[in-house]
């Protein structure tokens, strides 16, 4: 996935060059780009390209290196999972531990 903010659109754009102009990917049938939906951390994207069965793991893993070096270029984030923290109420000791306070 990539990271919110950025343009579905673009992104497909993207990986569709990206996959269209890999020489591993059969031209027949066509491969295509679906944007799966909202992850916890990325809006989320699935390729579908196919490649001659022998070249399987060595045309995915080019087309994934392609995928990443594009959409570098282009600036866009490939974001890793984030959580934020809110406190709502902390006890006097747990707060003095947060702060680093010894006494």
């Amino acid at each position: 996935g990539v990271a919110y903010g950025n343009r579905p659109a673009e992104v497909i754009a993207i990986l569709e060059a990206v996959v269209a102009s890999h020489e591993g990917a059969l031209k027949t049938p066509a491969p295509f780009v679906r944007f799966r939906g909202f992850g916890d951390s990325s809006l989320d994207f699935r390729v579908y390209a196919w490649v001659d069965y022998d070249e399987g793991l060595t045309q995915t893993s080019a087309i994934l290196s392609e995928i990443y070096d594009a959409l570098a270029e282009a600036g866009i984030e490939i974001p890793f999972p984030q959580r934020d923290l809110h406190l709502r109420s902390v006890s006097d000791e747990a707060g003095r531990a947060l702060r680093g306070d010894r006494g």
